[in-house]
């Protein structure tokens, strides 16, 4: 596979990346892209073909978006930066068989009482991120009906700040009981450089947090055509107050059932 070699037979392989880690975030997202191996092995050659085409070695959205390093050509031809964004987004769009998850916590909301309901001692919200779309992930492969034999192995963009943690967070999550738990091989953590399809579930996860941060706090602005191609229709799920307090209640009740 171009762009990074499968270290797995397995069926399904997700692609991690996350936006918001930066000190003023006010919304911290996590973003994945699921997809078949066969899937992969098809897309990697589009997305390049348009990099190199545009002199891109590397597709970095938040460089894109500010004309940093390679993308500098670009500071004074912002149509022609727009064309190649298009372009390039429509190689993921147009693959109906990858499909997005994406998460968002308003990080002025997340307390205490919902990080003890969803059993998480961490205070990153990076591993209630990735602990939430693991869930989807799984409820979404039990939903299609997949069998247990076909599992997915997890990638997630290189952070030393988080990776090895991480590893810890995945093991403990799968020790759990949930739908579809069943359904995840490993987690496995590289770059960009490397695996090309980090550079697709980058440009979604910057986008949703851009998107995310539109409706939280300037709904009267136009959503961003951009991530409405990249989530293809799906809204995502944000955690914020309201929500958080639904989980929390839910939590409860079900404490109160089982006694």
């Amino acid at each position: 596979m171009s762009g990074g070699e499968l270290k797995s037979l397995a069926m399904f392989y997700c692609y991690f990346d996350e936006s918001g880690i930066h000190g003023d975030a006010k919304i911290f997202v996590m973003a994945a892209y699921l997809a078949p191996q066969k899937e992969w092995i098809r897309f990697v050659p589009k997305w390049s073909k348009v990099l190199s085409d545009n002199g891109i070695s590397v597709f970095h959205a938040n460089e894109c978006n500010s004309n940093k390093k390679e993308f500098r050509k670009f500071k004074d031809r912002r149509e022609e930066r727009n064309q190649f964004v298009a372009e390039l987004l429509r190689t993921i769009s147009e693959r109906n068989r990858i499909i997005p998850f994406l998460v968002g916590l308003v990080l002025e909301d997340l307390d205490e009482p919902f990080r003890d309901a969803a059993g998480m001692d961490e205070t990153s919200p990076y591993y209630l991120g990735m602990v939430s779309l693991l869930t989807q992930l799984g409820l979404w492969m039990s939903k299609m009906k997949y069998p247990q034999s076909e599992k997915v192995v997890c990638v997630f963009d290189r952070q030393n700040e988080f990776s090895k943690h991480a590893i810890r967070v995945f093991n403990k999550t799968l020790e759990q009981d949930w739908e579809g738990r069943e359904h995840f091989s490993e987690i496995d953590f590289n770059s960009r450089e490397k695996m090309i399809p980090l550079q697709a579930a980058d440009a979604l996860a910057y986008d949703s947090y851009r998107e995310f941060c539109r409706r939280r706090y300037h709904p009267e602005r136009p959503p961003r055509p951009s991530y409405a191609l990249l989530s293809k229709g799906i809204p995502g799920w944000i955690w914020d107050t309201e929500q958080m307090q639904k989980f929390i209640e839910q939590v409860e009740k079900s404490k109160e059932s089982a006694a």
